[in-house]
């Protein structure tokens, strides 16, 4: 019989870093009959165990097929995907289970090689010094600072769309629509009954995490730049409240792809890093096509990350009706100063 558990295991060791991650996470291959072993995870790292575990914090079930495809192929870890869905299932403690999960990925050659490509343009080029802002620049003047590494807030752009003075119109024209709330679980949700939450007492952190945008909205907010016939986009809803401001709602990261970040409904704080700036970023080599870092810039541990006191930060405040230009490559964190609604659409130029 294949052990799956030692191979998973050196997979996340590799990767893991020391967090608040704290408990024992099974795993089951092709059920209590088949394979089992458990992570420990604690303060001082993580440590492997044979067999099932007692009390585990958390369950992993998965079959033998989705076992083998994890690690054959971990640039197309997708734990979203109805293939994930249907021959895995996860029992309590969903924040461990994830986490780790996400530490066996590994990115494709070719995502390595658009970074490295990113990062000799712009450690070629002068220090960006701050985010230009532009209005209504042309299809080829968005190209044109993608090409060069140059983020740029648009303004104007968006003035054919229906922006919302408020969340209850929003929900008012969109609240049937169906969203996936956690990314960890699918959980749907529509959007009347988020707004409804979000408008309550004492409205809890509530933030949609880049879900898929619904059909409805994909057909009212055509990707700005693009015309319906255009190149493909990879089309995000970034919806709700977090982190009062001062914790970001969404951690730093890179991503693969070039973005437009469209503000629909309040305002966002972008602090981003451009890619010659990694090696103070501390990123990780758990990723697919979005690569997370170690360090947070909103309550940096200088003593864990020390080279993140030479990293320079540019700063951006993005409001209704204006489009955050981002190219690949570049770190960025984003923090939502109240409730917001944000659209994102990711493409290759």
């Amino acid at each position: 019989m294949d052990t799956f558990g030692p191979r998973m295991f050196e997979r996340l060791h590799d990767a893991y870093h020391a967090s608040g991650q704290r408990g024992v996470c099974a795993f089951e291959i092709d059920g209590q009959a088949g394979e089992q072993f458990h992570v420990v995870a604690d303060a001082d790292g993580i440590a492997y165990g044979d067999g099932a575990h007692p009390n585990p914090s958390s369950t992993v079930r998965m079959t033998s097929a989705i076992a083998n495809f994890v690690l054959d192929s971990p640039e197309s870890i997708e734990f979203r995907s109805p293939t994930f869905a249907q021959q895995m299932q996860v029992q309590g403690d969903l924040s461990l289970a994830f986490s780790l999960g996400l530490l066996l990925r590994r990115p494709s050659a070719a995502t390595v090689a658009r970074f490295q490509e990113a990062t000799r343009i712009s450690g070629s080029r002068a220090p960006v010094a701050a985010i230009e802002r532009l209005y209504r620049p042309s299809t080829e003047q968005v190209l044109a600072c993608l090409a060069e590494q140059r983020p740029v807030v648009v303004e104007g752009a968006l003035d054919a769309w229906p922006l919302p003075r408020s969340l209850q119109e929003f929900a008012e024209r969109f609240g049937h629509c169906a969203l996936t709330i956690d990314p960890r679980i699918v959980q749907q949700r529509d959007i009347s009954d988020l707004v409804r939450a979000l408008d309550g007492s004492g409205a809890e952190d509530i933030y949609t995490h880049g879900c898929q945008i619904p059909a409805a909205l994909q057909q009212a907010f055509a990707p700005p730049f693009f015309d319906r016939h255009g190149p493909p986009a990879i089309a995000q809803l970034w919806m709700g409240q977090g982190g009062a401001g001062t914790r970001p709602v969404t951690l730093l990261h890179r991503d693969d792809l070039h973005g437009l970040l469209a503000q629909l409904y309040g305002y966002k704080r972008v602090l981003m890093f451009p890619p010659d700036q990694g090696e103070f970023l501390y990123p990780s080599i758990a990723y697919t096509n979005s690569q997370p870092c170690r360090v947070d810039p909103s309550a940096a541990d200088h003593a864990r990350y020390p080279l993140y006191a030479n990293a320079r930060a540019l700063q951006v405040r993005l409001g209704p009706g204006e489009i955050l230009v981002n190219p690949l490559g570049w770190f960025h964190c984003v923090f939502a100063e109240d409730k917001v609604v944000s659209l994102s659409y990711s493409f290759r130029a």
